[in-house]
C-alpha cells in the first residue's frame, strides 16, 4: 500500500514597506529551526519518498534573508549590542522573546526559564545588561534546529548557558543565517537527485475558489450569509497560479508538477484553472471528498486513493484527517518511538482492511511542515527519523511522492464533480460569511 506524505511550508510576507524592513522574522526563524531540519532529514533517509511543499512568498522571503544585509525589526534588536538598546527596543525585545511554547522552547533551559520568571512583564528600566544579553542569545539558541545544535560552537553555548558575550551572539546568528541560506538550495538538490518532490502553492497563498467567485461559498454551505457580496476576480486567481509557476521555475529551473492549494481550498473552477496552467496534481481534505461523493463515512477504498478530475485528468489526493491530525496535535506528547509505531500500525491496519484492494490504494498524510515541531521535545526529529525508517523497512508499505503517477495510471478513478471546500470543515467559513469578512470582500 502506498503512503504519500506532504509537508506544507508557508509564512505570509511580513515585509513592511513603510519601515523598509521585515516586521517579524518568522520565515528566518522557522527556516533555521524547521525547514532546514526537514530537508536534512529527507536527505538522510533517501529511500523515504515524500513531497515538500514550499510557497513562493516563503521562498522569496528566504531569498531576502539570505542576503548579508537584510533588515528585520526584531532581529535588528536581538543582534544589537545589549548595552546600546533604548527603552523602546528593550520593550520590543521583552514583548517577543517569551511568546514561545514554554514547555519545549524555554523550560528545558534553566537560564532562559529563570529570565522568563524574572523579566516577563517587568519594567524595562529594571533589566540589567547581562540579563539582556543572555536573553538575546537564548532567543536565538532556542530557534536552532537539532542539526545546528550538533555544531561544536553551538553545543558549547548550550553547555555554557549564561554570561554570554556579544561574540557568542554573533556565533549563533552566523550559524542560523547559513542554515537559512541553505534551505532553498537543499530543497533544489533533493528535488533533482532524491526521492523528494518539491511542490508549491498559488503565489500569495490565496483562497483560490473565493477569488474566482465568492458564490462558491453557497455551494459549500447553502445557508451561508453573504450579505451583498458579489466578488469575482478570476484573472487575479490565474495570476497567482502563473506567478507561482514563474517563481518556482526561477528557484528550481523547471515548472512544478503539483500544487497544494492554500488551506486545501478547492472548487471545480479552481481545479480546472490549475490544470489549464499545466499543474498535474492537487490535494485537499477527505471531508471534501465525502461531500463530493455524497457519502459519510467513506469506505477505506473510497478515501485512500487518488482521483482523476476534469478533461485534463488532474490527479487529486485527499488527506487522511485522523493520521494527519495525530501527527499535528497528538504525538508531540508521546515517546517518539511509540508515536512512529502507532502511525505504522494504523497504516498496516488500513492495508489489512483493504485486503486485495490495497494495491491501488494510497494513504495521503498532509499537514504543516513547521508548526507541529515547536511542540515536540526535539523538534520532531526523533519521531520523523523513526517514521521515515519505518516506512522504508515495513513490508507492505511504500512511500511515494504525489507526482509518482506511474504508480496510479490505469487505476485512477474519475471524480465527476467536486463540492467546493477547504481542509477546515470542508467550507470557507474562516474567510467569508461573517459580516466583517463580507465587508472585506
Amino acid at each position: 500500500m502506498k503512503v504519500a506524505i506532504l509537508w506544507h511550508m508557508h509564512q505570509p510576507s511580513y515585509w513592511e514597506a513603510d519601515l523598509g524592513k521585515y516586521r517579524y522574522p518568522w520565515a528566518f526563524l522557522h527556516a533555521a529551526r524547521h525547514y532546514h531540519m526537514m530537508g536534512l532529514l529527507a536527505k538522510e533517509t533517501p529511500e523515504a519518498a515524500m513531497t515538500l511543499n514550499i510557497t513562493p512568498v516563503l521562498m522569496e522571503q528566504l531569498d531576502d534573508y539570505s542576503k548579508p544585509s537584510f533588515k528585520d525589526q526584531l532581529l535588528d534588536v536581538v543582534r544589537k549590542p545589549a548595552d546600546s538598546l533604548d527603552s523602546e527596543e528593550l520593550r520590543r525585545l521583552l514583548d517577543h522573546v517569551f511568546k514561545l511554547n514554554v514547555p519545549t522552547m524555554i523550560s528545558p533551559f534553566p537560564r532562559y526559564k529563570e529570565l522568563k520568571n524574572l523579566l516577563d512583564g517587568t519594567n524595562p528600566k529594571k533589566v540589567r545588561e547581562e540579563e539582556i544579553l543572555d536573553l538575546q542569545v537564548w532567543y536565538l539558541l532556542t530557534w536552532t534546529g537539532p542539526h545546528l545544535r550538533r555544531i561544536p560552537e553551538i553545543a558549547e553555548l548550550f553547555r555554557k548557558g549564561k554570561q554570554f558575550t556579544e561574540a557568542d551572539k554573533e556565533t549563533v546568528f552566523t550559524v542560523m543565517h547559513q542554515a537559512v541560506r541553505e534551505v532553498v538550495p537543499l530543497y533544489r538538490e533533493l528535488g533533482t537527485r532524491g526521492r523528494v518532490e518539491i511542490s508549491t502553492t498559488p503565489y500569495f497563498h490565496p483562497i483560490l475558489p473565493l477569488l474566482i467567485d465568492c458564490e462558491v461559498a453557497r455551494e459549500s454551505k447553502p445557508g451561508v450569509h453573504l450579505d451583498e457580496v458579489s466578488f469575482r476576480f478570476p484573472q487575479d486567481a490565474r495570476w497567482h497560479v502563473e506567478e507561482a509557476i514563474r517563481s518556482y521555475e526561477s528557484h528550481f529551473g523547471r515548472p512544478p508538477t503539483g500544487m497544494w492549494p492554500a488551506e486545501g481550498s478547492v472548487s471545480s473552477s479552481a481545479l480546472e484553472l490549475l490544470a489549464s496552467c499545466g499543474v498535474k496534481w492537487a490535494a485537499t481534505d477527505e471531508a471534501v471528498l465525502s461531500r463530493s461523493l455524497g457519502r459519510f463515512p467513506l469506505s477505506e477504498e473510497e478515501k485512500h486513493r487518488p482521483y482523476s478530475f476534469g478533461e485534463r485528468g488532474l490527479q487529486i489526493y485527499f488527506r487522511d484527517r485522523e493520521l494527519s491530525d495525530r501527527i499535528g496535535f497528538v504525538y508531540s506528547s508521546w515517546d517518539s518511538e511509540r508515536a512512529a509505531e502507532d502511525v505504522l500500525g494504523r497504516l498496516l491496519g488500513i492495508r489489512e482492511r483493504l485486503g486485495r484492494k490495497e494495491g491501488a490504494a494510497c494513504v495521503s498524510i498532509i499537514l504543516d511542515g513547521e508548526n507541529p515541531w515547536e511542540y515536540y521535545p526535539d523538534s520532531g526529529m526523533g519521531f520523523l527519523t523513526k517514521l521515515y525508517r519505518g516506512l522504508v523497512s515495513t513490508p507492505g508499505l511504500e512511500a511515494v511522492r504525489m507526482g509518482d503517477f506511474e504508480a496510479f495510471d490505469k487505476r485512477t478513478e474519475r471524480l465527476p464533480t467536486v463540492v467546493p471546500g477547504s481542509w477546515i470543515d470542508a467550507n470557507f467559513d474562516t474567510w467569508i460569511g461573517a459580516h466583517e469578512k463580507n465587508r472585506a470582500w
